[in-house]
């Protein structure tokens, strides 16, 4: 027993220890393993740091478990002896090393609150360039999922195993009386902090293989995610979802390890938003190792990211860094089209830096899904607004910008984006939905009447603006007269049945983007769905490089500020390009601050 003990603990006195103290990385190419000492029973936390690099360090990832743990309680720590010298960590994380500790054997391990000196900003970024090979190279990853204090795992993970290895009494355990018990425990373990961490997107796909441990409970991530395959085949994800069961994080989760779905980088984001983080610049900096985020500038160039991870730089530059490297990267424009409308108004009220067409991913991470409308490049179909041939990509630069900042001083260091955009119009009637509290219905019914009298003074109609118009009388003329609303719907109804049939599927696609969106008419007659800030005289154009149609709105001489995507009948699939085009279509220089 004694000699399992390390030496500077047998003495029996308490000594007073000082601090350990970081001793600087000696290159990129380097990193700190901890050694987890054993102790038989109940014993002190006893590790040692150790540096490595290059050939050594690959060759010690191999036979080292990554840990990936959710931090806990800043303010919750506790002293752990670290070369024997104290060192403060978190009582979560101290949890998970006593979970993991061998009572015989010394373990490597990495943890990377201990692991990295978390005061050094510029070290903290350098070592995230390495949790590729860490993650990819260490012999496991062990997942701590914290505490189980319902006393709950063993019977969850019984009810995994079950599911993921005999798929008959899988189906049988769903199906049977005990099936929403299955349900119920499969719900306490993805409803476990870990799920919901930013991080473990990057370190559970980078895995080789990884072990779940929830207090003494284990199981591997195979199984899991076989025991949701069988639960979606029986069920149905709709079906998972109506008892409860938060799929989406799980599928953000195993979508990075599977070969055959591809997202972008930008996807990516997207899925993420909800998964938490302390650092709002995790938003990027943790998704960087994913294959999507690898670009090579030329054929035989190198592999290189979309950006490195600098902890000295401020949240709103990180963001607009990453939109910029995305267009530049694809030579297309959909990252304007995660500009979540609210961050819009965050933009005109908060500007330090962020400009109009980056996405405020914090902002998203945050806002409540009837906030924000449905992306249109979600959508079941496929758009392409400016053409699929020599308009389809951006041909313009990413330049500094006079901008200005909250009091209207201007901001040298902000940057815009320069586009070639058509113009489809400019707004000449906006109406508020009928869950705005700032419309009355007498303002509902005067905008719907001129909507309808600019659309009857057009020489021809489509089908699809018809029917936009038939779903603004059915969810903007609620607070009127019932037989109003009706008698509208029906005469809309009538002419929209009077012409020849679409080809283009636009009833799914008006009731998808009509979502949080606003109906209006142009002084051209285009009639759509904008963002809820838009207003008369903001300009709806198309951009080289756009698979949807944009609202922007001038503010300043030659600088324009982007609203967001729009729905325009008639626009989606390159018609008004290619109608245009025959008559020397336009493409005007705009700049996006």
């Amino acid at each position: 027993m004694s000699k399992l003990i390390p030496s500077f603990l047998k003495s029996g006195r308490r000594q007073k220890r000082r601090a350990y103290q970081y001793d600087p990385l000696p290159c990129k190419d380097s990193l700190r393993i901890l050694s987890l000492k054993p102790v038989e029973g109940w014993g002190p936390l006893v590790v040692t740091l150790e540096i490595v690099q290059g050939q050594a360090m690959r060759e010690r990832l191999a036979n080292t478990r990554a840990l990936s743990y959710v931090w806990g309680d800043s303010d919750r720590t506790e002293i752990i002896i670290c070369n024997e010298r104290t060192l403060k960590i978190t009582s979560n994380l101290r949890k998970a090393l006593e979970a993991i500790r061998d009572p015989n054997d010394e373990i490597s391990v990495w943890a990377d609150a201990v692991c990295i000196n978390q005061e050094d900003l510029l070290e903290r970024g350098h070592q995230i360039k390495l949790m590729t090979q860490i993650y990819s190279g260490a012999g496991e990853v062990l997942v701590w999922l914290g505490s189980d204090a319902g006393h709950d795992g063993s019977q969850a993970f019984q009810a995994v195993q079950i599911l993921a290895t005999d798929p008959l009494s899988g189906d049988n355990l769903v199906r049977d009386a005990q099936g929403g018990v299955t349900i119920q425990l499969l719900n306490k373990i993805i409803r476990c902090p870990w799920f919901h961490r930013m991080w473990t997107i990057q370190e559970l796909g980078l895995a080789k293989s990884a072990t779940l441990i929830w207090d003494e409970s284990r199981t591997s991530w195979a199984n899991l995610t076989h025991a949701f395959m069988t639960l979606e085949r029986v069920l149905s994800k709709k079906n998972m979802e109506r008892w409860g069961l938060d799929v989406g994080r799980l599928t953000t989760l195993y979508q990075w390890q599977s070969p055959t779905k591809r997202q972008t980088f930008l996807e990516l984001l997207d899925m993420s938003t909800k998964q938490k983080t302390s650092d709002p610049r995790d938003r990027v900096f943790a998704l960087l190792s994913h294959p999507s985020a690898q670009v090579q500038e030329t054929a035989n160039g190198p592999v290189i990211p979309l950006m490195e991870a600098d902890y000295t730089m401020p949240e709103t530059e990180v963001y607009t860094e990453i939109a910029a490297n995305i267009i530049i990267s694809t030579k297309r424009l959909d990252v304007l089209s995660y500009k979540h409308i609210n961050a819009a108004s965050y933009w005109r009220d908060h500007n330090d830096g962020l400009p109009s067409w980056a996405p405020y991913w914090t902002f998203a991470s945050n806002a409540r899904s009837y906030d924000v409308p449905k992306c249109l490049l979600r959508c079941h179909q496929v758009f392409h607004a400016a053409g699929l041939d020599r308009f389809s990509c951006w041909n313009g630069e990413v330049t500094k910008s006079t901008g200005r900042d909250q009091s209207g001083v201007p901001a040298s260091s902000q940057r815009s984006l320069r586009v070639k955009a058509a113009v489809v119009g400019n707004i000449e009637i906006v109406y508020r939905q009928m869950w705005d509290t700032n419309s009355t219905p007498q303002d509902q019914l005067e905008a719907f009447e001129k909507m309808t009298a600019r659309m009857e003074r057009l020489k021809t109609i489509s089908e699809e603006a018809c029917y936009c118009m038939y779903r603004a009388a059915s969810t903007c003329l609620w607070m009127n007269s019932q037989d109003l609303k009706v008698e509208w719907m029906a005469y809309w109804q009538g002419v929209w049945n009077s012409l020849p049939a679409s080809t283009h599927g636009y009833e799914k696609t008006v009731d998808y983007a009509e979502k949080a969106r606003r109906f209006f008419v142009t002084d051209t007659g285009y009639i759509g769905l904008c963002p809820e800030i838009a207003q008369t005289g903001d300009e709806v154009c198309i951009l080289q490089g756009g698979r949807v149609p944009y609202v922007i709105r001038q503010f300043g001489v030659g600088e324009w500020e982007l609203i967001g995507e729009c729905y325009v009948s008639g626009t989606m699939h390159g018609e008004f390009v290619e109608r245009t085009e025959g008559n020397g279509v336009e493409w005007e220089a705009r700049t996006l601050v």
